[in-house]
């Protein structure tokens, strides 16, 4: 588990080599790695939630690109069509509100959040919001609604620095969305970049959470897979293939709530 705050949010985690040695394994290749979020902001979630085969997870919804400015973040899911794929101008803050109106909170599901993530200040407090279509949609404004509306057990957060603990954030769309139902949020620890690279590490990641791992351990296994080739591109000297650097794929941890281990 990793507990940060200031500075150590920063840290690229799964790069931290174990040992001094040139060749020293680094941190994931140890662990699955489980990022704490703010304890007092969550509450446990009921027993009572409706089962299904776990690997049969479904993405619920999906907010894509909604400034129209992110021409591949908006790519992230493979079909655009359906009533839970928010794209472009459709990702309005109604439209939001009403698909996650339908979702039972801590269902087996997954939600994806592909759009620019930027900081405000609520009655003085850092927090965060997403840039919707028509205007933006804020952690405090998220639970002002959590009577009315729920999400899916499994989020992916893919907006600059969203995991929110860096700032010493009072409430973070990570935090809100742990409150709101979800088990696990994976976020992202600094600025993404939107390009072929990103979009590849994003449809990975959104692929292994809808399968039957923890959401850590399926995280880890989309991580190593891309330390595993950058090494052996680099063994083969093959500099022009282009493929996701660590700067890519070490930005997202995953943040899990005190309510279970999804």
């Amino acid at each position: 588990g990793v507990a940060h705050d200031s500075i150590l949010a920063c840290v690229p985690w799964p790069l931290v080599p174990i040992g001094d040695q040139a060749d020293a394994p680094v941190l994931i290749e140890r662990a699955s790695l489980r990022h704490a979020p703010p304890a007092a902001l969550l509450t446990p979630l009921p027993d009572d939630l409706p089962t299904m085969p776990i690997s049969d997870r479904i993405v619920e919804v999906a907010v894509l690109d909604p400034r129209g400015d992110l021409r591949y973040a908006r790519r992230t899911i493979g079909t655009r069509t359906g009533r839970g794929v928010l794209l472009g101008r459709h990702a309005s803050k109604a439209h939001l509100l009403d698909r996650l109106a339908c979702l039972t909170p801590g269902s087996p599901g997954v939600a994806v959040v592909a759009a620019h993530v930027v900081q405000s200040t609520v009655d003085d407090s850092l927090t965060s919001e997403i840039l919707l279509s028509d205007s933006s949609l804020s952690a405090h404004e998220l639970l002002t609604h959590r009577n009315h509306i729920g999400v899916p057990d499994r989020l992916h957060l893919a907006g600059c620095t969203s995991i929110g603990l860096h700032n010493r954030e009072w409430l973070g769309l990570a935090s809100a969305f742990l409150h709101l139902g979800a088990e696990s949020v994976t976020a992202s620890l600094w600025p993404l970049l939107d390009d072929r690279e990103m979009l590849e590490v994003d449809r990975r990641i959104v692929a292994a959470l809808q399968g039957a791992l923890d959401a850590a351990d399926a995280l880890r296994e989309v991580q190593l897979s891309f330390l595993d080739r950058g090494r052996m591109t680099t063994r083969r000297w093959m500099p022009r293939l282009r493929r996701p650097c660590p700067y890519h794929w070490a930005a997202y941890g995953a943040i899990h709530s005190a309510a279970g281990n999804s």
